[in-house]
């Protein structure tokens, strides 16, 4: 699976099909060049595709500091961030949870370490007794974010445009934990660790794998400052739908 997050339109030549013919251009060049490549995946944001996805959920955006930092209540669990030096912990905590997913896509390890090295992806963890018992997985998003007073007319604007707020994408999670608020409060520990080095206002939360379960505890007293339908579309490649929870993509 090749997965593809590198075409991108500028706004006023939007809706003109040059978009489309740019994706069956490109999977017609990888196809031809790479015979190793099987399908491509791609995060479609927007309203639904006419192409039936992989998964669909929302993507939802908080304000990091309505976000408060919590403490672990017990002594036996810290969060750690994932280097290079320590980020094989991570293989074997998946390959352990693997039965949780219906559908788990990741990439070799030695392009988990080129993420890492590059701070492309900085991932998180929660530990008990030398093992890893949940893990967070963000980005320093390309885009930046105004809010708007007017409801529905929140915007994305790409990167260069001065005034805006910077934001933090969590793409994925994982959990082992029995208590959830371990879970949970681990989450807040890792946000506000990754936000010291990216100095973001917002975190946006894709709804897929564990994120559902964060997002369910955020509804409860923490103001969702944007939504945006997402979700996870296969090329040219019939699949049946699968629930967000049941999906760990990490790219």
């Amino acid at each position: 699976i090749y997965y593809m997050d590198n075409l991108c339109i500028y706004p006023g030549y939007k809706k003109k099909d040059i978009f489309p013919k740019l994706i069956q251009n490109h999977c017609n060049n990888l196809r031809k060049n790479r015979k190793n490549i099987n399908t491509i995946l791609f995060k479609h944001d927007g309203p639904k595709h006419i192409i039936i996805p992989l998964t669909s959920f929302l993507t939802t955006g908080y304000l990091i500091n309505d976000i408060p930092l919590l403490t672990i209540p017990h002594g036996s669990f810290k969060v750690i961030e994932l280097t290079c030096d320590n980020v094989n912990l991570l293989k074997t905590f998946i390959d352990e949870n693997s039965n949780r997913f219906k559908c788990l896509i990741y990439p070799e390890m030695a392009e988990i370490f080129h993420f890492i090295r590059t701070e492309n992806i900085f991932i998180y963890g929660v530990l008990h007794k030398d093992n890893l018992v949940a893990a967070y997985f963000f980005r320093k998003s390309m885009i930046k974010y105004t809010p708007n007073n007017n409801r529905g007319e929140n915007k994305i604007l790409e990167r260069n445009k001065e005034g805006l707020s910077n934001v933090i994408t969590n793409f994925a999670s994982l959990s082992d934990i029995y208590y959830n608020n371990i879970f949970l409060t681990g989450f807040s520990i890792a946000l506000h660790m990754c936000n010291k080095s990216q100095k973001s206002k917002y975190v946006f939360i894709d709804g897929v794998s564990s994120n559902v379960y964060i997002i369910k505890s955020f509804a409860i007293n923490i103001t969702v400052r944007y939504s945006q339908q997402s979700s996870f579309i296969f090329y040219n490649y019939a699949t049946k739908k699968l629930p967000a929870e049941k999906c760990l993509i990490i790219y």
